[in-house]
């Protein structure tokens, strides 16, 4: 899958998405979350420094979208001052918050003002009633803000706490990883730019296994060459740091359910290699989309059809 080519378009590199973690908590404990929101304690994002961040990378880099993400986002008492930060900043067209939508109904006039988009997730046993979301509905459609809701009932085991010491499994999960190649959500916290988001939370709560916290992360400066260096650091080959415990979008499915947080990291306490889907376990089919093996099949198929149809001719 590995394909990184980047776009850059009047000095400024191209990008679909960027992620901000404007509140690293939860109000919900996911057993797969990828965010280890379950064990982070309560955290805030600054206004001010989303805007020197930003603001700093904008000069190099330009996304499709800003996506504010948590942890759960509608936890951020100043939700709407983080927004105007990342308009300001010139960085992107286009902000979404990415939410479960349990405090969403809470939300006023002005939020809805103020972005453009509002995806949820809406887990089994989780979800607004079905009078919040006319409210949240009615409040979308009065100004014009993109409302997306997707069920979810199933998480991927996002990564093991065992030291994953398989440098060719490390290898495919890396390559096979939509996050770091497909999707390309790449992150920004506390100054540090970071190739997906993962690179910036397990070194941050796996200290065992990390040196510093920001081993896999480019300090965002306001130099010349820093969009040079930019481009350089998201072309550079081979997997992260962090890519030796995560398990990028190669982790076998688990029904989605609430655990308790002093149990999170101890559910995680699985080698790598019984955490892979087993559709993901060939390098050959990883990361062809939803269906992985669904177009080698398909392939297999048409090809047996046409050995059957010459076997049919010859007889």
């Amino acid at each position: 899958m590995v394909s990184d080519r980047y776009r850059v378009i009047d000095g400024r590199i191209r990008n679909s998405k960027c992620e901000i973690n404007v509140a690293e908590h939860c109000n919900l404990s996911c057993q797969g979350c990828s965010h280890l929101s379950p064990v982070l304690p309560k955290h805030f994002v600054e206004p001010a420094q989303v805007s020197r961040d930003l603001s700093m990378l904008a000069r190099h880099y330009r996304a499709d979208e800003v996506r504010l993400m948590g942890g759960e986002p509608l936890l951020h008492p100043d939700l709407v001052s983080v927004v105007a930060a990342v308009r300001a900043s010139g960085i992107t067209p286009r902000v979404c918050v990415v939410t479960n939508g349990l405090l969403l109904a809470r939300m006023g006039k002005r939020f809805f003002e103020a972005v453009d988009a509002v995806e949820i997730s809406l887990y089994p046993g989780r979800s607004p009633t079905a009078e919040q979301e006319a409210r949240v509905g009615a409040l979308a459609r009065a100004h014009e803000v993109d409302l997306m809701a997707t069920r979810v009932s199933q998480f991927r085991r996002p990564y093991t706490e065992i030291r994953n010491r398989d440098e060719a499994l490390v290898e495919r999960v890396y390559r096979s990883c939509k996050v770091a190649h497909e999707w390309r959500c790449h992150a920004v916290a506390d100054g540090l730019f970071f190739r997906c988001p993962q690179s910036y939370f397990l070194p941050k709560v796996l200290t065992e296994h990390f040196e510093r916290p920001d081993v896999d992360a480019l300090p965002i400066d306001d130099t010349d060459d820093f969009g040079e260096r930019l481009l350089a650091f998201l072309n550079a080959p081979g997997p992260l740091a962090s890519c030796s415990q995560c398990l990028g979008t190669s982790g076998s499915l688990v029904d989605h359910v609430q655990i308790r947080r002093d149990q999170f990291r101890a559910a995680q306490q699985i080698p790598a290699a019984d955490m892979i889907s087993r559709r993901r376990r060939f390098p050959w089919a990883a990361g062809s989309g939803r269906r992985p093996l669904g177009s080698v099949y398909r392939r297999l198929r048409r090809a047996a059809a046409r050995q059957g149809r010459a076997r049919a001719l010859d007889r």
